[in-house]
């Protein structure tokens, strides 16, 4: 159905007083920016915003940082989580 078949003829309400747009309009592309330097890294490393517990490097590191033994930060892992943040949260660090 074409907005003609809504108004009786000689109507004029339903004609916009716009200029035609060019046919090559469409066909306008505009070039997408990458934002690969705004995302976060897929590997922060010892970093990442977790702790493996497995791996003694990763976990002296964290044990250090966070001024607790490994055997408290192993305990506090198991108790809370494996992120930082909670980890952090729960230590009031």
């Amino acid at each position: 159905m074409e907005n003609d078949d809504l108004y009786p003829s000689g109507h004029e309400s339903h004609k916009i007083n716009a200029p035609e747009p060019k046919k090559d309009a469409a066909k306008v592309f505009h070039n997408i920016e990458s934002d690969n330097d705004t995302l976060e890294p897929q590997n922060f490393g010892p970093d990442s915003g977790t702790i493996n517990a497995n791996d003694p490097s990763e976990l002296e590191y964290w044990a250090n940082e966070l001024q607790i033994s490994s055997g408290e930060l192993k305990a506090t892992i198991i108790l809370v989580s494996n992120k930082v943040s909670d980890i952090r949260k729960y230590l009031s660090v």
